[in-house]
């Protein structure tokens, strides 16, 4: 880990980010992709980790962005692209991960954007289709325009309450609250199906067993401080005027 650290670190990065509890998450989250990992960066505030994987039947790019502002909020955005032929001139490119997540400089995440794109063909062989030229239809720093399928973005509200907009296709399918899971409260993770819904009031003390969850003082004090009183409120979309919920036909 220490190794990873000073690779990192010796970009030039902006030291103020080793302070963010989420740092840690980012070690992990490099560590887990192995070796042959690629490390660059073109400023102080943002660093960019690629991992290549190039085979005879398939091509294949995971590239994670971090980016830190002037209010030491951390930006993680993560991409994973792969490219395979569908004959000899043709190859399909599909986005598999579009995630980006916003954290506050005590480690709370704060919103979480989840976007899935619309693959597409490229008429190409694959030995020629380039590792950047995957990756362009889909890192919103580029700003290509692909077609973007569905769009959820989730704002956090409570310890475990979030407010939620999605939309497919550029239709408006969501909006409202909802619960999110527990098992780790400084991440926005959907506890179930996006559906009508009710959220119940939580006692003083169900809100402090769920603090005591979250090991790192300062995130739970910003927890605690900015986000408890949600959890004492009662939610029930059936009276939320704004709420919206097209659900959707199967196919």
């Amino acid at each position: 880990m220490h190794e990873i650290e000073n690779k990192i670190m010796d970009l030039g990065l902006n030291p103020n980010i080793k302070e963010n509890p989420v740092f840690e998450d980012i070690l992990f989250k490099v560590k887990k992709l192995g070796d042959l990992v690629e490390y660059s960066s073109d400023n102080k505030n943002v660093f960019v980790i690629s991992k290549l994987d190039d085979k005879l039947s398939r091509k294949g790019i995971t590239n994670i962005r971090i980016s830190i502002d002037n209010n030491d909020l951390v930006l993680i955005e993560e991409y994973v692209t792969l490219a395979k032929p569908i004959n000899t001139n043709e190859v399909v490119i599909k986005n598999e991960k579009c995630i980006k997540r916003k954290y506050s400089k005590n480690g709370v995440m704060i919103s979480k954007t989840v976007e899935n794109y619309k693959e597409f063909v490229v008429n190409k062989k694959l030995q020629d289709i380039g590792l950047m030229e995957m990756l362009y239809p889909f890192v919103s720093s580029f700003n290509s325009g692909s077609e973007l399928s569905s769009k959820i973005i989730i704002l956090r509200s409570g310890l475990n309450i979030g407010y939620i907009i999605k939309k497919e296709n550029n239709e408006l399918t969501y909006c409202g609250y909802v619960p999110l899971k527990t098992t780790k409260i400084r991440d926005l993770d959907l506890a179930g199906a996006l559906q009508p819904c009710e959220i119940l009031p939580m006692s003083d003390q169900k809100i402090i067993s769920l603090l005591k969850t979250e090991t790192n003082e300062k995130t739970r004090l910003e927890l605690e401080k900015y986000y408890a009183l949600k959890n004492k409120e009662y939610y029930n979309s059936n009276y939320d005027s704004n709420f919206v919920y097209v659900k959707q036909k199967r196919m």
